[in-house]
């Protein structure tokens, strides 16, 4: 299973941005990370970034 936003919305400014967004994952061959929380702040410092969405999706399938 995994779960994400589609974009990151800041509580100061309450809009729509761009930028790395948090995801969840569990399940089969899905290795925890060093993280203990889900956030924006963690999004950005993470090693697994994606420049498309669709291609976290890709790399998701193909963790199975």
């Amino acid at each position: 299973m995994m779960i994400s936003p589609d974009h990151p919305t800041f509580l100061r400014t309450k809009t729509h941005t761009h930028g790395n967004v948090p995801v969840a994952m569990a399940g089969t061959g899905i290795a925890a990370d060093t993280f203990t929380g889900y956030g924006d702040t963690n999004a950005a410092n993470s090693n697994l970034a994606f420049d498309e969405g669709w291609r976290a999706m890709d790399w998701f399938i193909k963790r199975k």
